[in-house]
This record gives structure tokens, C-alpha cells and sequence, in this order.
């Protein structure tokens, strides 16, 4: 009768962390990063038992890029620093290799993105990790991306003075090197403030028939333009007014 009981509860028990797991990459998947955290919270608990059930490290992962996200929305508090902290010292971070792929994954993810002089590596996120991430991370790292893009244009726009070819820009910011991604990157380039030419040195369009050219080309109705002629346009860095004013509503640019 005891025997009996204790696997009904421990079945009972994994069951639980399945339904958890479940409920929060559906969470992860619909953008309700509230509800996924409710349940890493609990999983969170339920790890700590023992019940991995084989989707642990996944999860871990998963926590790591939760915290990177609240740092950067300024809404992490002293227990999750606390948190932070005991996870990485229960990682055993010196050896690394035997960690899961998807947990050193994550670290490097947070490595890079630390936002100090020496150590934020947008090239390294949006060349390398970002369309690296295993599972479901990339629902959570995509509501960075408009902000990282702006932190990785304003180190971009101050190292490559005096003049910029728009293609550079935007594969080091991780746009698309097709149509549609050089047009969602000029987009996100005007909208922080930076004014595109089509001169070679960077300077402004002065004649008329230049504007209405550069109008037409970066009119979204235009169905004559390449991704490379909208690559090899150039930034006008001197009346260039970089803002970070648009991220307020950086929903639209996910």
C-alpha cells in the first residue's frame, strides 16, 4: 500500500513539472512573459526537489535570459540579484564544458551583453548568439533587440566617423541581407534619427533631383529597388540626431 502511494505521488509530481514546463514555452510562445514567469518560479521550486525531468537545463537557460531582460528594463530588484547570484554559483562556472549547450549559450548571451564600455559585444550577440538561441530564448531576448540596436548604433556611429555604408550598419545591427531586412533596417535607422544619402562620402543629397531619387528609392512603394541599392547607401553622420525617443514604442520594430 506504501509503495503504491509513493509512485502515485511521484508521478503525480512529474506531472506537475511537465504541466508547468508546458504552460510557460506556450507563455514564452504567446509573449506573456508574467504567466512564464509564474511558472519558472514554481519550476524553480520543483527543480530544486530533484523533478528535473530531463527539461532542467533548459529552463535554467531560460532563467538567465529572464535576468539579462530585467536588467535592462531596469526592473530587476535585490532578491533577483540574490537569485542571480546563487544560480551562477550553482553552475560550477569553472567548468564550464559540462554544462548544458543551451546554459552556456545563455552566459555567453549575458556576457555580452553587459552594458560597460569594455564588455557590451553587439557584434557578438547579433552576428553569433542571437539567431544561435536554442528552444525558446529568442522569445524572450526579442524584446531587447530594438534596444540593443540602439546601444550598438550609437558605439557604430561614433567609431566609423565621418561616413558609414548602410549595408555595414545593418549586419552588424542583425538585419536581414534580403529586401525586406534592409528596408526594416533603414526604418529603424530613421526612426532613431539617422539621416541616409546616397553619396558616397556621406554628405547630404543637396540637389533636388538627389532628394526626390533617394525618396523614391527608400519609398516602401518602390518595388523596383534591391536590397543591394539600399545597402550601398551611406549614413550622413553630421546631421545625423541620434534619439533613443522611438524605444518607447519599440513594440512596432519587433
Amino acid at each position: 500500500m506504501f509503495v503504491n502511494l509513493f509512485v502515485v505521488v511521484v508521478l503525480f509530481v512529474v506531472f506537475t513539472v511537465q504541466v508547468y514546463e508546458f504552460h510557460a514555452r506556450v507563455a514564452l510562445q504567446s509573449g506573456d512573459l508574467n504567466e512564464y514567469n509564474q511558472c519558472q518560479t514554481q519550476l524553480k521550486q520543483l527543480y530544486a526537489q530533484g523533478l528535473g525531468v530531463g527539461s532542467e537545463a533548459e529552463f535554467i537557460a531560460y532563467r538567465i535570459l529572464y535576468y539579462v531582460y530585467l536588467q535592462y528594463n531596469k526592473t530587476s530588484s535585490q532578491t533577483v540579484s540574490n537569485d542571480v547570484s546563487a544560480l551562477l554559483a550553482s553552475l560550477k562556472l569553472s567548468d564550464a564544458s559540462g554544462l548544458a549547450p543551451a546554459i552556456r549559450h545563455a552566459l555567453a548571451v549575458r556576457r555580452a551583453l553587459t552594458l560597460t564600455n569594455a564588455t557590451f559585444n553587439y557584434h557578438r550577440f547579433f552576428c553569433q548568439l542571437y539567431a544561435a538561441t536554442p528552444n525558446l530564448g529568442r522569445h524572450i531576448l526579442a524584446r531587447l533587440v530594438p534596444q540593443l540596436r540602439y546601444y550598438g548604433l550609437l558605439r557604430l556611429m561614433k567609431a566609423l566617423r565621418p561616413s558609414a555604408k548602410v549595408g555595414y550598419i545593418l549586419t552588424e545591427l542583425g538585419f536581414g541581407s534580403d529586401l525586406e531586412g534592409a528596408r526594416e533596417g533603414i526604418a529603424f535607422l530613421q526612426c532613431a534619427g539617422v539621416q541616409v544619402t546616397a553619396a558616397e562620402d556621406g554628405l547630404p543629397s543637396v540637389s533636388a533631383k538627389e532628394r526626390r531619387q533617394l525618396t523614391r528609392l527608400l519609398s516602401p512603394d518602390n518595388t523596383t529597388a534591391t536590397a543591394e541599392q539600399l545597402q550601398g547607401l551611406s549614413i550622413n553622420m553630421k546631421d545625423s540626431a541620434i534619439s533613443g525617443d522611438f524605444l518607447v514604442s519599440s513594440e512596432k520594430l519587433l
